[in-house]
């Protein structure tokens, strides 16, 4: 593909996650109005209890569709989509039937119809999902980007709705994802008849190698969802829901890291593009060099984005009561920053087909995310949620880098990688001790982390056109 078309698609790709957060960001205002903190602590409790599931649903499939489309001559693009979705079937009506309908039937909560109902939605949208993946694989951008638009369009109506005009408080936010769930799971279904994506063959032995290359990663999976959302539950256990919408408020500034950095640059980089790089005799040059912009880049760009998310964020905010949520974004933000670089290392485990050792790690950070939430959350509420947070995601990117130098070894700057991670560390730490003894305000974070990130941008060179032009070129088919 000429290196310009790859591009333009890359960048269009990488519109999907700005546009759904960016819905979710602009609510802010909505939200922040219309709801408490307790309030919205509740609809992060359903929300992370359904993120809990969804890695079950997904079985893994998801990551193992790009290894199977990385081989273009066995398997045709249509096919491997078919028996995705399949594979997919099998796994989400085991959960559903083992799990949401014993919640339904059996259980006393409050929220089980609502929960039940929301679940079922996200299942429906694991399946459009896919079918994005399928429109990467055929380079179909313009189709991707108009079903993104759509979902963004009406998520962000019915939440308004919900919220605003039926004044159902909480929710309205979980009824709004669940229609526009459904709607999008219908759109997408009529476009993929369109596009013939559902006219490969089925493959029962297909479908046998698509669960055991996905299913390890249901551990991985699970197990970061687990570090990632279980702190809320700590905290509704250990304090109190206010506590916990605090601590969500905060966290949804902090997750922009991933939301508008790293996912996207990943989006970017097609994971077929990788699988070609992989396969070229320079291809573990390249993945050192882009290491080493990684390394540089992402501490740099997580002090901006704090400074400029925070920024934005506190005039988005209509009750004062939220802005303790941003105490613990610059915290949770770094760990997002080691998690990107996670992310990075596993590259060379899924090559290596090391699925396995990719849930061996995530498994041993979740465990140690429970040890570290039963030791700080009693004692410092949100801000020992963060810490448990940072450190696990910390872990997370300690031990993929061990092991993916054992099955992919590309040559690291070990100064310029521990430089960078101590540096980062120190920063995120003593920032939120500042916070926690009052001798910083956290609304102050936008100055405290703008001046230093432009400093360090500018010290580091990462503004430096040369920098631009070596990754251009690294990523060009």
């Amino acid at each position: 593909m000429p290196r310009g078309k790859f591009l333009k698609e890359g960048l269009i790709y990488a519109l999907q996650p700005f546009l759904e957060r960016g819905v979710a960001f602009l609510l802010i205002p909505i939200y922040t109005a219309y709801l408490s903190p307790s309030s919205f602590g509740q609809w992060q409790l359903i929300f992370s209890l359904a993120f809990f599931v969804l890695p079950l649903m997904n079985a893994g499939i998801d990551v193992a569709c790009w290894h199977f489309w990385g081989n273009p001559e066995k398997y045709s693009v249509e096919t491997v989509f078919i028996n995705a979705c399949l594979a997919k079937m099998a796994a989400g009506m085991v959960v559903l039937l083992g799990f949401v309908l014993p919640t339904l039937l059996v259980t006393n909560w409050e929220f089980r119809l609502e929960f039940s109902i929301y679940i079922t939605s996200v299942f429906l949208l694991s399946y459009f999902q896919i079918f994005q993946q399928y429109l990467r694989a055929q380079h179909r951008p313009s189709t991707y980007l108009g079903l993104a638009l759509s979902y963004a369009a009406i998520l962000g109506g019915l939440n308004i709705l919900g919220v605003t005009v039926l004044q159902l408080g909480f929710k309205g936010i979980l009824f709004g994802n669940t229609f526009a769930n459904i709607f999008i799971f219908t759109v997408g279904i009529l476009v993929a008849k369109r596009t013939r994506a559902m006219t490969g063959r089925i493959d029962i032995k297909l479908i046998k190698k698509l669960f055991a290359y996905g299913f390890p990663l249901i551990f991985s999976n699970l197990s970061y969802v687990f570090i990632s959302q279980s702190d809320r539950f700590f905290l509704e256990k250990f304090s109190s829901t206010h506590e916990l919408g605090l601590y969500s408020f905060g966290s949804q500034f902090a997750i922009l890291i991933t939301v508008f950095i790293i996912t996207p640059l990943f989006y970017w980089w097609n994971p077929i593009l990788r699988w070609k790089i992989y396969r070229r005799s320079d291809g573990r040059e390249i993945f050192s060099q882009l290491n080493q912009i990684f390394i540089v880049a992402l501490p740099i760009v997580t002090l901006l984005m704090i400074g400029g998310v925070v920024f934005v964020g506190k005039y988005l905010v209509r009750n004062d009561a939220y802005l303790d949520g941003f105490l613990i974004t610059p915290l949770l933000a770094f760990g997002q920053a080691f998690f990107g670089l996670y992310c990075f290392n596993t590259i060379g485990l899924l090559f290596e087909s090391r699925t396995k050792t990719i849930a061996c790690i995530v498994f041993s950070s979740a465990l140690a995310n429970i040890g570290l939430n039963l030791l700080f959350v009693p004692r410092l509420a949100m801000s020992g949620a963060a810490l448990a947070s940072f450190f696990s995601f910390f872990l997370m990117y300690i031990l993929s880098l061990f092991f993916s130098q054992r099955a992919y070894a590309i040559q690291r700057n070990k100064l310029l990688e521990g430089g960078m991670a101590v540096i980062s560390t120190s920063i995120a730490l003593g920032a939120t001790y500042s916070f926690s003894q009052g001798w910083l305000r956290p609304q102050n974070i936008d100055v405290i982390f703008l001046l230093p990130g432009i400093i360090l941008a500018v010290a580091m060179g990462i503004i430096n056109r040369n920098k631009l032009k070596l990754l251009i070129n690294l990523v060009k088919p």
